[in-house]
């Protein structure tokens, strides 16, 4: 009944939410600096093209009416012009959006490709120079804007060092050469076989990449390492150690099945933590005890598993066998 009432309620939220939002934006167009008028039809046009164009776009109304106007041209999906293109706002979205889409997904590949490696080795690493240096690294990812990371990459990289391309999503040379299926570059250059242009697009966009990429990697590599300690000092990870295991036994590569939410730790055979050994139990020895069952003078039989340990080292010699507690 709770999770019906969390439910009803977050789904009451939406509409108030997004009114809002219309609203702000219906608000922030109409009180900034810049007369939409006058970006549509230039600083020079005439007064009567001005008054014209002022009438056609509803501006002469007061401002309950024109916010009306404004929300029935958005439910039939008319977002309007483009102060700054002049264009209609549906015309820009698809002309702009596949770039976004693919800088924004080489972004995420990135993030996740450097952040989840980080995030376990500072975990391994906890208290040393190495996590150290991985901390500061997600907290300047997290605290520096990211437009200020690309003005500062754009200084160094592009004007002083001049490693990087300049702005654009190909260069000169290559403008127009693919044809444009998708809307993503590199996927259409793949596809035509211009690797050439691939290459070039793949330069153009590896910076912004980058840059974009610096916030996402700092969440998700702090996020790795907070998961992988917990991992770290579960149970079966002190059994291990206890057992005489460690994660140097195998490269020090930590156990990231757990900390992904994998498990396995009632398996009969059990890899396991930072290591390739398995905890295999074999099956119960039993032997006959004097005075183990009810009636003392005739005694019982006494089973006791044997987990064995078998090291995945060739060459490291007879499996050590390991009595536990039943």
């Amino acid at each position: 009944m709770d999770r019906i009432r969390a439910l009803a309620a977050t789904l009451a939220s939406v509409p108030i939410t997004l009114f809002g939002l219309i609203l702000i934006t219906f608000l922030i167009g109409r009180v900034v600096p810049i007369d939409p008028v006058l970006a549509i039809v230039g600083d020079h046009a005439p007064q009567d093209v001005v008054a014209r164009t002022r009438l056609e776009l509803g501006l002469d109304k007061p401002l309950p009416e024109q916010f009306v106007r404004y929300v029935g041209q958005l439910l039939q999906g008319d977002f309007g012009r483009s102060v700054m293109t002049s264009n209609r706002v549906s015309t820009d979205i698809a002309r702009f959006f596949p770039a976004t889409l693919e800088l924004a997904t080489v972004a995420l590949l990135i993030a996740v490709a450097l952040g989840v490696p980080l995030g376990v080795y500072a975990a391994v690493r906890q208290g040393g120079w190495v996590d150290t240096v991985i901390r500061v690294v997600c907290l300047s990812g997290h605290s520096v804007p990211v437009f200020v990371l690309a003005l500062l990459a754009l200084l160094v990289f592009y004007a002083t060092l001049q490693w990087a391309p300049g702005p654009g999503r190909q260069g000169v040379m290559f403008d127009g050469m693919v044809e444009q299926r998708t809307g993503l570059l590199l996927l259409d250059a793949a596809i035509a076989g211009e690797w050439d242009a691939f290459r070039d697009a793949l330069r153009q966009i590896a910076l912004p990449a980058l840059v974009l990429a610096l916030s996402n990697m700092a969440y998700i590599a702090r996020m790795t390492r907070a998961f992988m300690l917990e991992s770290l000092r579960g149970e079966y990870v002190i059994t291990a150690k206890a057992k005489g295991l460690s994660a140097a036994a195998d490269g020090d590569r930590p156990d990231l099945c757990r900390a992904a939410g994998g498990g396995g730790a009632d398996r009969d055979d059990l890899q396991l933590a930072g290591t390739g050994a398995v905890l295999n139990r074999q099956p119960a020895k039993c032997r006959h005890e004097r005075g183990a069952g009810r009636d003392p003078g005739r005694g019982a039989d006494v089973c006791r598993a044997e987990p064995v340990v078998r090291s995945p080292v060739s060459g490291a010699g007879p499996p050590r066998a390991m009595r536990c507690l039943q």
